[in-house]
């Protein structure tokens, strides 16, 4: 069940992100560093004090918000959003673990869940 809701959280920031960026015109790179901040230091606020949110959740929002940096050509409907979610999250368990050390592996996990979006979208477009 805790997958579910890792599931919703990517879907929220990406949402957040996206909408950020292209309903109150500000940039994709403004958008995803003011909704990291915004809700890491709000799941901050609403934890007890000394009970910090973890590292996972940390880096779900951070993540989330890099595939929400995409324009809204690319994820056009809510559907897409969801399935972006949710790939992304499996590409977090899956593929972040393979690349200790290694800077960029939530920009690439954000990468491949929108550029895999992409292709089922490419894929299920009768052709011509």
């Amino acid at each position: 069940m805790i997958f579910l809701f890792d599931i919703f959280i990517c879907f929220f920031i990406i949402m957040t992100t996206m909408h950020l960026s292209k309903k109150m015109n500000c940039s994709p790179v403004f958008s995803s560093g003011a909704v990291t901040l915004f809700y890491l230091i709000l799941c901050s606020l609403l934890f007890s004090e000394g009970f910090m949110i973890s590292r996972k959740i940390e880096f779900l929002i951070f993540g989330s918000s890099f595939a929400g940096m995409c324009s809204d050509e690319k994820l056009r409907s809510i559907k897409d959003i969801l399935l972006c979610s949710i790939l992304f999250y499996l590409f977090f368990v899956f593929v972040t673990p393979l690349l200790p050390n290694i800077g960029g592996a939530l920009g690439l996990t954000a990468f491949l869940s929108v550029c895999s979006v992409q292709m089922i979208i490419f894929l299920r477009k009768p052709s011509a």
